[in-house]
């Protein structure tokens, strides 16, 4: 087999170790990739070629077809590049560009939610800040409020308030410019839940699931969940404290509902779909949908998985349903199994305060990391032969052991011999829930 990876981040890193890690994968062609990914076995990675759907159908062709496609970030998903290489004969893992809205426009969701009657928090929308700041000003919600950009904003289009002053704010910075460094036409507001968050994985075929597992991310810069929000600071698997009641009713009110809706819709859902939910004494509620692995979960849970997944992924590029449903009922991950992910950052990330984001800074790997550690990189690229940084996410180790607290020893280990200047960790990823 051949597999073909876009994207360029840890996520996809994580994605290239998974598949070289396969005996029936001969080779992993990644673009662009990244001077980091370049490293992994059986990798080749084709870092001139970004998302145009026409070079990345011309690469396929010239190296002899692939087995399939697997798409890792949002905006190649929203741009509807699954269609065009779909519409040249070449399978793929993940949504078309009419599905991948469930994660492109938070309205949508909504919508698609209360078609469904998937449970989740009220909300408004609006298209000004003087209509959205006057219904802050009337709003009678006692837990605070999240202010969603209807938009892809790399994890940073969300900011959580619990006063009135701090939410108008954040709808002026918005809508104004401020917090993306773009103008934001629409956005959503939220009451703001009270509760544990947890992000459920699927991987999808029409009506048909297969269930991943379950992570916890650490969205927060700064230990202790404070600091800005970014793409996700670390990461951990499995959810022990998740009960199987709460798993039960994720699937049948909110993941059946879903995947029957988008079929009725006329635009059913083939790939991941990332359920990032709220779990409180009044059961689950959604936050959010994702329409591909995340990122830093994808490092957790990818290590943990088997040679089943390869068969279920290869089944939903092919949209082969007997032999996607012929793989429920068996384990993806391994049992007994832990990980825990910490990533490393540049000085300035996530820049949404204005911070100018350090590049250029040497990356070290100090002595060997033990073979329970998986190293993935991300915002990196080479120059002279050696690696630099190039990004606010840089790098990131997995630790993986039978029990958290040993996997995470093995994280903190394998972080300490990451070296660039400046660079910034949190302390406490896996110390407490998140």
């Amino acid at each position: 087999m051949k597999v073909l990876i876009v994207g360029s981040g840890g996520r996809e890193h994580a994605l290239a170790h998974y598949f070289s890690s396969q005996n029936k994968v001969t080779e992993v062609l990644v673009c662009p990739g990244n001077a980091g990914i370049a490293l992994t076995a059986k990798t080749r990675c084709f870092r001139e070629i970004c998302y145009s759907a026409t070079d990345i159908i011309r690469l396929i062709r010239a190296s002899g077809g692939v087995s399939f496609a697997i798409i890792g970030p949002e905006e190649p998903l929203s741009s509807g590049l699954v269609d065009a290489l779909q519409a040249a004969d070449i399978p793929v893992v993940g949504p078309s560009q009419q599905a991948a809205q469930l994660e492109s426009s938070k309205i949508f969701a909504k919508e698609m939610m209360l078609s469904a009657g998937v449970p989740t928090a009220a909300y408004q929308k609006f298209t000004s800040i003087a209509s959205a700041q006057g219904f802050i000003d009337e709003s009678t919600w006692k837990n605070g409020w999240v202010i969603k950009a209807d938009a892809l904003a790399a994890g940073k289009g969300v900011l959580v308030c619990v006063d009135k002053s701090s939410a108008k704010q954040g709808i002026s910075q918005l809508m104004g410019g401020a917090h993306l460094g773009k103008s934001i036409d629409k956005i959503l507001i939220e009451e703001r839940l009270i509760g544990r968050e947890v992000s459920a994985f699927y991987l999808c075929l029409g009506e048909q699931y297969l269930h991943l597992g379950n992570a916890c991310d650490y969205k927060r810069l700064n230990d202790g969940d404070y600091g800005p929000n970014t793409g996700g600071m670390g990461a951990y698997t499995p959810v022990s404290w998740l009960e199987q009641s709460d798993q039960s009713a994720l699937e049948q009110r909110v993941v059946i509902p879903i995947l029957q809706a988008m079929e009725k819709r006329g635009t059913p859902f083939a790939g991941f779909l990332f359920v990032g939910a709220m779990i409180n004494a009044e059961g689950a509620k959604v936050l959010e949908f994702n329409v591909r692995l995340g990122d830093p979960e994808a490092q957790c849970l990818l290590p943990l998985a088997n040679e089943h997944l390869l068969t279920a992924l290869q089944a939903v590029a092919t949209h082969d349903r007997l032999g996607f449903l012929q793989q429920r009922g068996r384990a993806i991950l391994q049992r007994e199994s832990c990980a825990v992910h910490v990533v490393c950052a540049a000085t300035g990330y996530p820049g949404t305060d204005g911070s100018i984001l350090r590049l250029g800074d040497p990356i070290e790997v100090t002595g060997f990391l033990a073979e329970q550690c998986q190293l993935t990189y991300a915002g990196v690229r080479s120059e002279g032969g050696r690696l630099l940084t190039n990004g606010g996410r840089v790098a990131g180790v997995t630790g993986l052991a039978v029990t958290q607290e040993q996997a995470r020893k093995f994280a903190y280990e394998g972080v300490e011999k990451i070296c660039f200047a400046d660079k910034i960790t949190r302390t406490d990823i896996a110390k407490y829930r998140g």
